[in-house]
Formats: structure tokens, C-alpha cells, sequence
């Protein structure tokens, strides 16, 4: 089987400040990170031309992720929201790889994001156990096609605190 090496690079991060944000929903902490990442990788969100978000907090039915296409600029565009539980963002990666290795897409951008204060019990597991107490991880990527990786030390910690 053909590897996918050197036909994908990350060119784009952005990653919210990590702690207790109860000032920001999902949407909010999306937007936080994908424009920081537009920035990181020097591109105007109409150059994207695929989305693969990945929330696993989010109601479990009739969400998907078009709501964002506003607030995102990525208007036109195929937007696809996975979940895969603890690893949904990896996920989203995964997928908006496969998306520029295959030549379908050359542009396209990875979001997870998750707010973990809520009870798993809203996942619908019904356990009622705490996940975190307010927390959030989120994190967006670009990912390019056909040019060489540039990886930077630390490219991928997140940024704050």
C-alpha cells in the first residue's frame, strides 16, 4: 500500500487558551481556533475547499457542523462533523488528510473542539458522572497538499496556559 508521507503537511495551527471558559460555547472556541490558524498559515478561509469538524459534546443527533459555515467563512464547501469519542479531533485530522492525499481536495481544514464541563449524561450514556470540570480542548488545522512538511518545535503544544 502507497503511504500518504510528504503528499500532506500541516501548514496552519490555532489552538484556544485551555481552562475554564464559561464564556464561550462550542461555536465560540471553533471560531477562536480556526481563525488562528487561517493566520498561523497565512490563507484567507475562501482558499479552504473541505471542513471535517469533530465535536463529541455536541448533541449526539441533528447537529452537524453547517451551522458554522457562517461564522467560519466557509461558504460552498463540503462540511463534514465526525466523532469518534475520545479521539474525534484526531478524527477530524485523520479524515481532512485522507481528503488531500487522495486529490480530492488541496486545502482543507481540521477543527475539533470540545467543552468538557458537561455531565456525560448529556452524551447520552446516562452515567451522570462529571468529565472535567469546565475545561475545553480545541484545536484547528490546515492541511495542504503537495508541499514539504515544516514541522516546528513545539508546533503542536498549546498555546496559554
Amino acid at each position: 500500500m502507497e503511504s500518504i508521507k510528504d503528499k500532506v503537511a500541516i501548514i496552519g495551527m490555532g489552538c484556544t487558551k485551555f481552562g475554564e471558559r464559561w464564556d464561550a460555547g462550542l461555536d465560540d472556541l471553533a471560531i477562536e481556533a480556526a481563525y488562528e490558524a487561517y493566520q498561523d498559515a497565512g490563507i484567507d478561509p475562501k482558499d479552504i475547499q473541505a471542513c471535517w469538524y469533530g465535536s463529541v459534546t455536541q448533541p449526539v443527533v441533528g447537529i452537524g457542523c453547517t451551522h458554522l459555515a457562517g461564522p467560519l467563512k466557509l461558504h460552498g464547501i463540503p462540511m463534514t462533523r465526525v466523532e469518534n469519542w475520545c479521539t474525534t479531533g484526531h478524527e477530524a485530522l485523520r479524515n481532512a488528510c485522507f481528503g488531500v492525499a487522495c486529490g480530492m481536495y488541496d486545502l482543507v481544514l481540521a477543527l475539533g473542539v470540545e467543552k468538557l464541563g458537561y455531565r456525560l449524561s448529556r452524551l447520552g450514556c446516562g452515567t451522570g458522572h462529571e468529565h472535567g470540570a469546565g475545561g475545553t480542548a480545541h484545536c484547528a488545522r490546515l492541511v495542504w497538499h503537495d508541499c514539504h512538511p515544516v514541522f516546528s518545535h513545539l508546533r503542536t503544544k498549546p498555546s496559554g496556559g
